[in-house]
């Protein structure tokens, strides 16, 4: 006696995969930017509020970025505005994105390690992920890397340069639209992946232009001199087995909280300032990098805002450019300041 058996149309076996996805997708798209502690007080939101009015925020708190880590200290602003940076709107980007290369032993684990245990970062490198940054289906399972695992949050990627071409394609499309395509049997389905990434590399050849163009800030670390290394392994011995201040990050942790859904406005009077600068920085620098690399410095400037707390003014646009550009020199600074005081 034949029996008949139930076998799955290839329809079918779409219909299964694509609900599949659309349950992680929903999972998923709810992860928040970072572990929630418990309710701020108003004592302490008074504080912070205080503190925003009266100090230099990307001073006041970069330095709170693993305090073990000594010096780096344009590495540790870069990471603190990635990890305050804004949300997406209306097809802009505002997330901020790092990369640190170079040589091996240079701090730059160590500063994304203290991101993941200290700041609720997902932490990803080819060692602890035999999937990858996007996904990987066999069968009926499903299983995610750590790009959609990271969404809404921040990401750190260590030995990105090990990453295959797979995963180097769907971070790049992370890293500019926030979102993966994923493609599982006949289905084909798009996964939202809105991260901060913080990457870490030893060589960057491998790497497509267009995705060293999607880096906001890109670092190249090296070993410290001997000088500096001295400097190193006597903070070292001296602060060896003693308690570090904010070295759990929860000072740091709760004021992003506070800021986290603050939205700053920019004026008319300060987008007109804020373009004329942008303008006449092109001109003082004869700049070559594309659109989206000079973008940046509106991120930048929007992010500085929120650190702060407050809407975004032209100053914040001269700073994103001391920022990305530190070795710009100052007279070419002080025509751009100028443009401000002519305002």
């Amino acid at each position: 006696m034949n029996e008949e058996l139930d076998y799955e149309t290839d329809e079918e076996y779409d219909a299964r995969i694509r609900a599949r996805l659309q349950e992680i997708d929903e999972e998923y798209s709810t992860t928040q930017v970072m572990p929630r502690d418990e309710s701020l007080s108003d004592e302490l939101i008074e504080q912070f509020m205080e503190l925003s009015r009266t100090e230099d925020m990307l001073d006041y708190w970069y330095p709170a970025i693993n305090p073990k880590v000594v010096g780096m200290d344009d590495v540790k602003r870069a990471v603190l505005l990635s990890i305050a940076s804004h949300d997406d709107r209306y097809g802009d980007r505002g997330r901020i994105h790092i990369l640190m290369y170079g040589d091996p032993g240079t701090a730059k684990t160590l500063i994304t390690d203290w991101l993941v245990f200290h700041q609720g970062a997902v932490g990803a490198s080819m060692r602890s992920s035999r999937v990858g940054l996007t996904a990987d289906a066999r069968g009926d399972e499903i299983t995610l890397g750590a790009l959609p695992k990271a969404n809404n949050n921040i990401i750190c990627l260590d030995e990105l340069d090990k990453f295959d071409q797979k995963s180097l394609q769907g971070l790049l499309e992370a890293l500019e639209e926030g979102k993966i395509h994923i493609d599982v049997g006949k289905t084909h389905s798009i996964l939202d992946a809105r991260v901060r990434c913080i990457a870490c590399a030893n060589d960057t050849s491998k790497f497509a232009s267009e995705l060293m163009d999607r880096f906001d800030f890109k670092f190249k670390v090296l070993k410290p001199d001997h000088d500096f290394k001295r400097k190193i392994m006597q903070n070292r011995v001296m602060n060896w087995f003693r308690p570090k201040d904010d070295y759990d990050g929860l000072n740091l942790r709760n004021y992003l909280k506070w800021i986290h859904d603050f939205e700053p406005d920019i004026c008319d009077d300060a987008r007109v300032a804020m373009a004329k600068l942008m303008e006449m920085y092109l001109v003082l620098t004869e700049s070559d990098g594309s659109i989206r690399e000079e973008e940046s410095l509106i991120r930048i400037a929007v992010t500085l805002a929120k650190l702060h707390h407050r809407d975004v003014l032209p100053e914040d646009m001269i700073r994103a450019i001391r920022l990305k550009h530190p070795l710009l020199n100052n007279g070419k600074m002080e025509l751009l300041e100028k443009v401000i005081k002519e305002e």
